[in-house]
């Protein structure tokens, strides 16, 4: 159940108990809850993290004893950030709990917003949530990923999906770049100048750039 829309007052969260962590080095929110309606995997969200929390998916609430509580009235899923950034468990140790699958693809789209906006404006474009989507929405989902094309100047994702696709590494796309910069050094100003910015401009085939490694 997403709570984008709707406020979890409302929501009868199932009644469960934790019965084990996943590894507490790896993901030391990670929780997996027993319910009525099977394995639930979830996860609790890090104190003092930002999260859109309009974008997670509640599971239920987490009480003192690491149970799922059955009666959620008066709870609200906002009351538990400010500005964005989440404050833990209230005063009686209750603390929302969500889908571990949500919480991931969260965090999957703080990581890639922050590479873009470390690379500046060029990268985030007006809607830096949107430019987020865009990569996301163009199958790459790591942030380690997409900062090695950002690092080269690559800022439209569909141009990263197709090299990707056809096995070309950044590195090797940088090279070609490179090439055709030293290839005409002497020319007049043209696409040629910055080809990777070209490119992704739409001001440049990316088949003709990638034939210099050919």
């Amino acid at each position: 159940m997403s709570i984008a829309n709707t406020d979890a007052c409302d929501y009868k969260s199932p009644v469960g108990r934790v019965v084990r962590l996943t590894d507490p080095d790896l993901e030391r929110s990670m929780r997996f809850f027993e319910t009525t309606v099977g394995t639930i995997d979830c996860a609790t969200l890090f104190t003092g993290e930002v999260y859109d929390w309009t974008q997670l998916d509640l599971v239920g609430w987490c009480n003192s004893r690491g149970m799922l509580t059955e009666d959620c009235s008066g709870y609200h899923v906002s009351d538990y950030f400010r500005d964005g950034r989440y404050l833990g468990c209230d005063d009686f140790g209750v603390c929302p709990v969500f889908t571990r699958s949500s919480v991931q693809a969260e965090s999957t789209r703080r990581s890639i917003g922050l590479v873009l906006d470390w690379a500046g404006e060029q990268f985030t474009g007006a809607d830096p949530a949107d430019a987020v989507e865009s990569w996301i929405d163009a199958g790459i989902d790591d942030e380690a990923v997409v900062s090695c094309w950002v690092e080269i100047g690559v800022w439209d994702p569909t141009v990263a999906a197709e090299c990707i696709a056809q096995g070309i590494t950044s590195g090797q796309l940088q090279y070609a770049a490179e090439t055709m910069q030293a290839d005409n050094l002497d020319s007049p100003p043209s696409a040629t100048n910055d080809p990777i910015y070209a490119v992704c401009n739409g001001d440049l085939s990316l088949e003709s750039l990638l034939a210099l490694l050919k």
